[in-house]
């Protein structure tokens, strides 16, 4: 009886450890694909908004970042700035809108360094945001942010 309930705590101990480790393999996975689709999506817009910021037709910039919002409940933001930093277009999920107004200096500061698509997480873990410049050629006009909420670990 002692070896039954022993190899039974041996089963239940090993089918927990393989319910962990499923899990973690799923939530790896998941990231992964959001990584995917976020650098994509940011690229894109990125792509889409060339000639648009060129001739600076910044009101056609609006749908497209509140469709992103509207469609996909992970992303939280969806921002397109000029070199200054300025958000030339910019839809949330709380519908807080930044239009016209001027980013922080650090989110500046990133913006400015980033030369290609481009994953950055939070320092708290709580988004991670995916960034593309807006380029011609070898000049840039400015940058694309798509923020998602981060996924955590169960």
């Amino acid at each position: 009886m002692k070896y039954i309930s022993f190899l039974i705590n041996i089963i239940l101990l090993a089918s927990t450890f393989m319910l962990i480790a499923s899990n973690s393999a799923k939530d790896v996975i998941i990231k992964n694909n959001q990584d995917k689709y976020g650098i994509n999506i940011a690229s894109e817009l990125a792509i889409a908004a060339q000639s648009s910021i060129i001739s600076q037709s910044y009101d056609e910039f609006i749908p497209l970042t509140r469709v992103l919002t509207k469609n996909d409940s992970s992303i939280i933001e969806v921002s397109i700035f000029n070199l200054d930093g300025k958000y030339l277009a910019n839809a949330t999920q709380t519908k807080s809108y930044k239009l016209g107004q001027t980013a922080d200096s650090e989110l500046i500061s990133i913006l400015n360094r980033i030369e290609d698509a481009t994953k950055i997480e939070s320092s708290d873990k709580k988004y991670t945001d995916y960034i593309a410049p807006i380029k011609i050629g070898t000049s840039k006009f400015g940058s694309v942010l798509i923020r998602f909420e981060s996924i955590s670990p169960k």
